[in-house]
């Protein structure tokens, strides 16, 4: 069975419909594969750190029907609303489409955007999608880290109100893994930098573009990070 990852994006759940999405980011990333190879090629040079995949089956850094069909029919209709515009306008999953597609064309991705909210609504709103998505896992025999895989697409430095979301996705995937496997997660940081640090890829031809200025008054952190079953 191909690998079905579910996208946590950045409550009301926004889903997303079943139409083609258009790019919102055509400098910051790769959506050529000649572009990808070539990006890839030269991650695959500089790039030294590696990491065990045992137990993975979450982690920080389109469009599977089933799922998405699934979560509309069981998932309270006060909890979401499927918006493509939402979609449309929201880059983050950008970061990640064409690394997926890259390792997997026939990957199938269901996207979910989360709004900002306090904790204590996070806790409570996330009940109700783990228990759907741990339905869905027992019902088409879904391991996860096999057959199931949990993004979430986050930057490092957002902070404030506007941006207090991030947790909800880690709530939600440990919540299912308790009602599926009943186990809890483990986190590891894999790695961490930012733009003003390191600068500006020395990648030429590859489609890619400074998307903004990096000094001291403006740069952007960020990290990736794996989160196993303990």
């Amino acid at each position: 069975m191909k690998k079905l990852p579910l996208i946590l994006l950045a409550g009301t759940f926004i889903l997303c419909g079943q139409e083609i999405r258009p790019v919102r980011d055509d400098v910051g990333f790769c959506w050529r594969l000649p572009q990808m190879r070539r990006l890839m090629n030269y991650l695959a040079g500089a790039e030294r750190q590696d990491f065990p995949v045992r137990n993975l089956v979450a982690g920080i850094s389109p469009h599977d029907d089933y799922l998405y069909e699934w979560l509309k029919k069981h998932l309270p209709k006060e909890d979401y609303v499927v918006s493509n515009k939402a979609h449309s306008m929201e880059h983050s999953i950008e970061a990640l489409i064409p690394f997926l597609q890259y390792n997997n064309p026939d990957i199938k991705i269901t996207p979910i955007m989360v709004t900002a909210m306090p904790f204590e609504k996070m806790d409570e709103l996330s009940e109700r999608p783990s228990t759907v998505l741990a339905s869905y896992m027992k019902e088409n025999k879904l391991q996860p880290g096999k057959d199931i895989f949990f993004l979430i697409s986050a930057d490092a430095n957002h902070y404030g109100q506007d941006f207090s979301n991030i947790p909800f996705g880690l709530l939600t995937i440990s919540k299912t893994m308790q009602k599926t496997v009943g186990r809890g997660l483990q986190g590891k940081v894999f790695r961490y930098s930012d733009t003003y640090s390191e600068g500006v890829i020395p990648l030429k031809k590859a489609g890619l573009g400074i998307t903004a200025p990096f000094s001291r008054k403006h740069w952007v952190g960020f990290f990736s990070a794996g989160f196993y079953l303990d």
